[in-house]
């Protein structure tokens, strides 16, 4: 089911900014909503505020991976919103602003995130 767990359509992230459930942190936010399937889906925001397309495709790099180790709960969209720090800071801190996030706002369980934090 590869490219099923991703949010591609511009349709979807709309609907995901406009009715999503909002947590944000300096580095990070994170917008998430049900979305009836049996599977989870996600996606990674990141603004040419940021830096030029060399920093932005770091961070997406790094969130992407974060999102491929996390046991996410199923029936949820959900967007990573990159704030203007997450140019600066280095994976660790993003791995952990991103693992509590999505702590707070029951995406996964809290057990589960120790094991991705302590990698």
């Amino acid at each position: 089911m590869k490219g099923e767990s991703h949010l591609r359509k511009p349709a979807d992230f709309t609907r995901l900014h406009r009715q999503g459930k909002y947590l944000g942190r300096p580095l990070l936010a994170v917008k998430s909503l049900p979305n009836g399937l049996s599977y989870s889906r996600w996606g990674v925001v990141v603004s040419k505020k940021l830096g030029n397309a060399v920093v932005r495709n770091r961070i997406k790099r790094r969130l992407r991976e974060i999102m491929r180790q996390a046991a996410l709960k199923a029936g949820r969209d959900t967007v990573i919103i990159a704030r203007p720090g997450a140019a600066t800071v280095g994976f660790c801190d993003l791995r952990e602003t991103l693992a509590e996030l999505l702590a707070k706002s029951e995406l996964i369980k809290s057990d589960e995130i120790v094991g991705a934090v302590a990698n």
